[in-house]
C-alpha cells in the first residue's frame, strides 16, 4: 500500500481541509507567499478563501502543495503504526469508532441520570420542606385564605407530588442515597472523559488517514472505468 500511495501522490487525488479554518488560511499563505491577503477569513475553506483573491492560480499551486503533504503524513502514520494492510487499516478505524461511540452513549447516560437525580432531590427536598404547610392546607379544608397565605409552598408540594406520580416513584429514596450515587456518576464521567479523549483523537487520525486511502483507491478505480469505456463503444 505504500508503494501504491507514493506512486499516486503526483496526482494530487485528494484535497482534506481540517482544524481552525483561519490557521488554514495562515498556514495556506505560508505555503504560498506570494497569495494576495486581501480578505480576513475566519468562515469558510481555502477555496472561498482563494476565491475571494481572485487568482485560480494560486489555488492549483497551493492545492497541490497541501495535496503532497497530506499523502506524505498518510504513509508516515501507516508506517509507524504499521497499517500498511488496507485491512487491518478499516478494522482499526472501525474498532476505534466502536470504543468512541460505547464511551459516548456512557458518558451520555451518566449525565441523563445525573440530571435526574439533581431534579428528584430538588423535589424531595421541596416535599420535606413544604409537607407541614399542606397538611395545614389540607386540615383547613383547602381554604382559599390558606392557599393565598401559603400559595408558594403550597404550589412547590404539589409539583413534587405531581413529578412522583408520573415518575412512577412509591417510595421515596433518600438524599444521602441520592448523593452518593450523584458522586458516583460523576467520578466514572471524569474517568471515562479521560479515554474518551483519547479515543477520539485517535479515531480522528485514522478516519482521515483512512478518508485519503479510500480517496486514492476510488479514484484509480474512477480512472480504470474510464479507460475502459472507449473499448466499449468500439465494439
Amino acid at each position: 500500500m505504500q508503494r501504491y500511495i507514493l506512486q499516486l501522490m503526483d496526482q494530487s487525488p485528494v484535497i482534506l481541509v481540517r482544524g481552525n479554518h483561519e490557521d488554514l488560511y495562515e498556514e495556506m499563505v505560508i505555503i504560498d507567499e506570494g497569495l494576495p491577503i486581501r480578505h480576513h477569513v475566519s468562515n469558510g475553506t481555502y477555496w472561498t478563501a482563494l476565491q475571494l483573491t481572485g487568482d485560480p492560480e494560486a489555488y492549483e499551486r497551493w492545492a497541490k502543495s497541501f495535496n503532497l503533504k497530506q499523502m506524505a503524513q498518510t504513509v508516515l502514520y501507516l508506517q509507524e503504526h504499521n497499517l500498511l494492510n488496507y485491512a487491518d487499516l478499516a478494522e482499526k478505524a472501525e474498532s476505534s469508532s466502536v470504543k468512541f461511540r460505547k464511551l459516548s452513549n456512557q458518558i451520555k447516560d451518566a449525565e441523563t441520570r445525573m440530571a435526574e437525580i439533581s431534579v428528584l432531590r430538588t423535589h424531595i427536598v421541596n416535599y420535606a420542606k413544604t409537607r407541614e404547610v399542606y397538611v395545614g392546607y389540607r386540615k383547613a379544608g383547602y381554604s382559599k385564605k390558606y392557599l393565598a397565605e401559603h400559595e408558594a409552598d403550597i404550589l412547590l408540594h404539589k409539583a413534587a407530588k405531581k413529578y412522583f406520580n408520573e415518575s412512577g416513584i412509591q417510595k421515596l429514596p433518600s438524599v444521602k442515597s441520592l448523593n452518593m450515587e450523584y458522586t458516583e456518576l460523576l467520578a466514572k464521567k471524569k474517568d471515562a472523559y479521560a479515554d474518551y479523549r483519547q479515543i477520539r483523537e485517535e479515531m480522528r487520525e485514522l478516519l482521515v488517514v483512512k478518508a485519503n486511502v479510500d480517496r486514492i483507491l476510488g479514484i484509480e478505480k474512477n480512472g480504470a472505468t474510464q479507460k475502459e469505456e472507449p473499448n466499449k463503444n468500439r465494439s
